[in-house]
């Protein structure tokens, strides 16, 4: 039931977006963010993505482990899964390597496209700040899928389904889409601005499909992706 603080954030796409661009904040600060509003339900009552959720995880692992998590995100997933495009490099600005570059559309019609590749994506940190590529996303949900990265008990919690949408559900941090043809895949969905990306694999995670567009607001792309996997 915790407020996702982004639709405060990015009520305005552009201007939200470089009011933070530079920013560095706490968990604790994003954290609060969302305190100042009610709680949208009690706890597993509804479905309400909230990427405040997330960055409590992020709090979690730093409390458990005692390490940042980069730190845990390396040792346990990206150095094992040998995810060799995969990178945290929050607070930091650039993207290493060659890279895609990502714009977001103006919020005023007729304005040019905005450049939103450098940012430190501080305001998602743990709900998102990772840097990675379609390979390594196909690698990663073959993987979890798979059974290699959790044990099978834990995996079963990630698919616990809760109703989401038209033909879609949702468990822990994993997504369920249930296509036309009578298939469900499962994966997620991923914004940061300029950057959208889907990726989803079969039951089994034997087969994958992961697609990135450098736009992050332009429903008109957006939805060319939905039917792209279906």
């Amino acid at each position: 039931g915790l407020y996702d603080y982004t639709n405060d954030m990015f009520a305005k796409s552009v201007s939200g977006f470089e009011s933070v661009r530079s920013k560095v904040f706490t968990y604790r600060q994003l954290v609060d963010r969302s305190l100042r509003h009610a709680r949208t339900n009690t706890p597993g009552a509804a479905y309400s993505y909230s990427n405040t959720n997330f960055v409590v995880a992020g709090m979690l692992i730093e409390k458990l482990t005692g390490n940042p998590v980069r730190t845990e995100y390396e040792n346990r997933i990206i150095g094992p899964l040998k995810l060799g495009d995969t990178f945290y490099v929050h607070p930091g600005m650039k993207i290493p390597g060659r890279h895609a570059r990502g714009y977001l559309t103006p919020d005023e019609a007729g304005a040019p496209l905005v450049d939103a590749t450098e940012q430190t994506v501080s305001w998602a940190q743990s709900a998102g700040a990772l840097v990675s590529s379609t390979r390594d996303l196909n690698t990663f949900l073959s993987a979890l899928l798979g059974g290699r990265l959790t044990s099978a008990a834990q995996l079963a919690q990630m698919e616990r389904w809760m109703p989401s949408g038209t033909a879609q559900a949702s468990g822990l941090g994993l997504r369920r889409s249930d296509l036309s043809c009578g298939v469900s895949v499962y994966g997620h969905t991923g914004a940061v601005q300029g950057f959208y990306t889907y990726a989803f694999a079969s039951k089994d995670g034997r087969r994958t499909l992961a697609a990135v567009a450098n736009t992050s607001n332009n429903g008109t792309v957006l939805n060319t992706m939905l039917r792209t996997l279906d």
